[in-house]
């Protein structure tokens, strides 16, 4: 073959040319003699190094291949995650595509565990400490002032009392340590100077910061038992997380996702500060929890179904750096040492008691998001010790405190029976069902929350009879007319509306609060309402406090105490057309309410007898009364009330029943005092047995027919049904029989206050005794807190409709 660059065409393939002419020079050189390598140093090193170049670009790609971030990495990164969470991510190479498979683990909640949860941390934190018990005055300046704003009457005398405190206080000053005065001067510089820095860039999955608003972060699952872990089980609650493919989850999850039953999202998200609703919305099942700065909805992804994102547009607190962790830094050893010798300890125990604060106001919000309330410890009922008290929690919507409470109940009125008390009787709980009794049971055994309630079931108060009933049982509260509660305006106490009358030793009324209302907002939320309390501290301390002088009424909330008792039905869309934030206010305000009647209660000067007596006799009566109304509203008769609503009082609203009761006992002749004989006949301790068998549903057989009394026999055989439903099947044996007596006598107090003039004369002589001031307060009083319990509780963030939904218990993703 010819090279010689001349033989090629011009028009031939110059490429042909030239590898002809590469070959030709090939050949020369192998066969050429004596041929050798050029080994030339610069050569070898310049050929060497380019060489390499080339190897490192060829592997670039390769290796970019295998470490690149994927799907996986990415979603289960310290970015995505946090750091908590992507510690516990886990990885595994597969052979197969030369890829490495990412397996990330989030948190999952499920109610039941969580309770369980808290209940667990709740019991360590507490390991080796004193129980903690909150204070109501822990958040407000403690120091009486000198001066006060008396532009009250009921605040006129406190100056001089005001004067005395602070004349008593002690003002030797400690000596100032120049080394804490310059570290608090400089936590202040930091403090102002150093909000616009970030701490630290926020993982990209919205339930990180979910979580740690609602305190769910806090939860720490408790490990399991050493003898299950030798088992070869799991240490940790596998009902606590879940394990997922972080390569396999869809290419739009910038992060993977946590888990949560709806109800425990809602739950958590009703205990955020400040205010939170959930709008209905008829186009969709699910809700759209909107709070104070946040929102967190449902959506549905093609792949997953539904998932939830949080969203939060204020200004975060994970944004500002921490002064405290700014001075770690920036300080000296010996200035360190200075902060940290002297708070350290207090640190350790506010962080404590905040964390137990967020873990119980977690665990009550779980307990009223189901419909219960709790009664371990009681305000009306609280003569036993704790241990004898078996009653926890009551639940509205289901039974099964049913026999707890009323045999609870029943010992306590069998006390008040054995005491000798005035109008004390025992009644058969076995007659009532459930929706009739548990609601009115439940205000008079509740304990005063510890937290403002942030979710409740109220459609399970709003079944319950009306409150009008209950008020039956008080004297301010029968007075009170719906023309006088009339209007919209909570800022002005209505001029037609007079406070109570009570004992001068009971309540002062104040104003404050009052002029907040509708001007609150959420972000002066929580000053506005210390303010107010700081100021009921004052007006409360400066008279005396710690009960011996009166305590403090708030008028705002007697007014909507009114409201709810003349407007039950249209009191909740009422109260809706306030922003959520006074709402908020209110709630708060009801709650200071419930504690400072508690403080009147638990004086010393207050019996506990008398408060139990009184309280269990209205409790009583109100259920008896329930029947009436039952019995009354099937009978063909309609007794309309007046349409003056100026003379609409709570007896007006419930005419039918006391006509009917009326109807009922004036043919029967009771005497005008109870005979001896009934009471030596009456056997409280059968009578007891008997209540106790109907509370279990269990029918007794026994039949006492011999000892019925003929003489009252015949009086009341025309009643028979009317006074078995009211009383007992056995309201007639001898050994029963004073015990109806004195619930007959009871009822006829209550006619008898707006009955004509010939039916008050035949009044058994029993029921004429005039009460005195004492008892009436007492009475009224009692009244005021079951009507406030169920105010705060009406007034909470509804979730009725999500319960019965059936989504409560669905678990979805959180992005």
């Amino acid at each position: 073959m010819s090279t010689d660059p001349s033989d090629c065409p011009q028009d031939s393939n110059s490429t042909d040319c030239l590898l002809r002419a590469v070959a030709e020079i090939l050949n020369e050189s192998r066969n050429a003699d004596g041929a050798k390598f050029d080994w030339e140093p610069w050569n070898f090193g310049i050929t060497v190094f380019i060489g390499a170049v080339a190897l490192v670009f060829a592997l670039i790609p390769i290796i970019q291949v295998i470490i690149a971030p994927g799907q996986g990495s990415r979603t289960s990164s310290r970015l995505a995650i946090g750091p908590y969470w992507s510690e516990k991510t886990t990885r595994k190479w597969n052979p197969r595509q030369w890829v490495f498979e990412y397996t990330v683990t989030t948190p999952i909640f499920r109610m039941k565990t969580l309770k369980k949860w808290i209940k667990e941390n709740i019991e360590e934190e507490n390991e080796g400490h004193e129980d903690y018990k909150h204070d109501l005055w822990s958040d407000i300046d403690k120091v009486c002032p000198e001066s006060i704003d008396n532009s009250e009457p009921e605040k006129l005398t406190m100056n001089k009392a005001c004067r005395t405190v602070n004349d008593k206080r002690d003002t030797g000053k400690k000596p100032i340590d120049l080394r804490a005065a310059l570290v608090e001067s400089l936590r202040a510089f930091l403090a102002k100077r150093l909000l616009h820095f970030r701490r630290e860039n926020r993982p990209a999955a919205t339930w990180i910061e979910f979580f740690q608003k609602t305190g769910l972060d806090e939860i720490i699952p408790k490990p399991k038992p050493q003898d299950q872990q030798s088992q070869g089980t799991e240490p940790q609650d596998p009902l606590g997380e879940r394990d997922v493919t972080a390569d396999y989850l869809p290419s739009d999850m910038v992060a993977a996702p946590a888990y949560a039953q709806i109800g425990v999202i809602v739950t958590a998200a009703a205990t955020t500060r400040g205010w939170v609703k959930w709008p209905d919305d008829p186009s969709s099942k699910y809700p759209v929890i909107l709070g104070h700065g946040f929102q967190f909805d449902f959506r549905q992804h093609p792949i997953l179904g539904t998932i939830g994102a949080y969203s939060q547009y204020s200004r975060k607190s994970q944004d500002r750096i921490d002064p405290d962790q700014a001075l770690d830094t920036l300080l000296p050893q010996w200035l360190r040492s200075t902060i940290q010798d002297q708070e350290a300890h207090l640190k350790i125990e506010k962080r404590r008691r905040l964390r137990l604060d967020s873990l119980n106001e977690l665990r009550v919000a779980i307990l009223h998001a189901r419909g219960s309330i709790e009664a371990r410890e009681q305000s009306l009922f609280r003569g036993g010790s704790k241990d004898k008290n078996p009653l926890k929690a009551i639940n509205l919507k289901g039974s099964e405190q049913r026999t707890e409470a009323l045999r609870f109940l029943l010992e306590v009125s069998k006390k008040d029976m054995d005491s000798g008390a005035r109008d004390a009787f025992m009644l058969d709980y076995g007659e009532l069902s459930h929706d009739q009794y548990m609601p009115i049971v439940a205000l008079f055994l509740a304990s005063t929350p510890q937290f403002i309630p942030a979710i409740f079931p109220t459609n399970s108060l709003r079944k319950m009879p009306p409150l009008t009933i209950l008020a039956l049982s008080g004297h301010y509260w029968t007075e009170v007319s719906k023309e006088a509660v009339r209007g919209d305006d909570l800022s002005d106490w209505p001029k037609s509306l007079q406070t109570p009358r009570w004992d001068t030793n009971a309540i002062q009324w104040v104003n404050d609060g009052m002029d907040d209302v509708g001007k609150v907002k959420s972000e002066t939320l929580h000053e506005t309402f210390k303010k107010i309390k700081q100021s009921i501290y004052n007006s409360w301390n400066c008279q005396g406090g710690n009960g011996s002088n009166p305590t403090v009424g708030l008028k705002v909330v007697l007014h909507l105490c009114l409201k709810l008792l003349h407007n039950a039905d249209t009191f909740r869309s009422w109260f809706d057309e306030y922003h959520p934030a006074v709402g908020a206010y209110l709630r708060r305000l009801i709650l200071l309410q419930l504690q400072l009647l508690d403080l009147w209660f638990m004086d010393d000067k207050h019996t506990t007898s008398s408060t139990e007596s009184r309280a269990i006799r209205i409790c009583n009566t109100t259920l008896v009364l329930m029947l009436a109304e039952d019995m009354a509203s099937r009978q063909g008769d309609v007794v309309h009330p007046t349409p003056d609503e100026s003379k609409q009082t709570v007896f007006r609203l419930n005419l039918r029943t006391l006509k009917w009761l009326e109807n009922l006992m004036k043919p029967i002749d009771l005497p005008e005092e109870i005979p001896a004989r009934y009471r030596n006949d009456w056997n409280p301790q059968k009578s007891f047995d008997r209540k106790s068998l109907s509370i279990k549903s269990v029918q007794n057989q026994e039949q006492d027919d011999h000892e019925i009394l003929e003489s009252l026999a015949a009086q009341m055989k025309p009643y028979d049904k009317d006074l078995r439903h009211l009383a007992c099947d056995h309201y007639n044996k001898k050994w029963e029989l004073f015990n109806t007596c004195r619930m007959l006598n009871r009822l006829d107090k209550v006619v008898s206050s707006k009955a004509d003039s010939a039916y008050r004369k035949r009044l058994p002589r029993e029921c004429q005794v005039e009460e005195s001031v004492d008892d009436k307060t007492t009475d009224d009083i009692i009244i005021f807190r079951c009507i406030l319990i169920s105010l705060l509780f009406q007034m909470a963030p509804d979730n009725s409709k999500l319960l019965d939904s059936g989504i409560w218990e669905q678990v979805v993703g959180i992005l």
